[in-house]
């Protein structure tokens, strides 16, 4: 089975691993799950990692709703 690498950008540590644990219930997919909280290290780990989908949440300590979309995929619109 593939693996799917997820990039969770999420502020609240508590939701992302509600989401985590979502996620870890598809048993059809072998997910590996990277997790950071804000734009500054979501940039970092899309330079330095194979990532193949990301879930952003828009309102992060260094960026807001639209703000946080046009930022992140001005420079990444090659991931979904």
């Amino acid at each position: 089975m593939e693996i799917v690498n997820v990039l969770l950008v999420e502020k609240v540590e508590s939701e992302a691993m509600k989401v985590a644990d979502y996620l870890g219930e598809i048993s059809t997919l072998d997910i590996d799950i990277h997790y950071c909280s804000n734009l500054s290290e979501s940039h970092e780990i899309l330079h330095n990692e194979s990532i193949d989908i990301v879930l952003l949440n828009l309102f992060l300590s260094d960026g807001y709703g639209m703000h946080s979309y046009t930022s992140f995929f001005s420079k990444f619109s090659a991931t979904p």
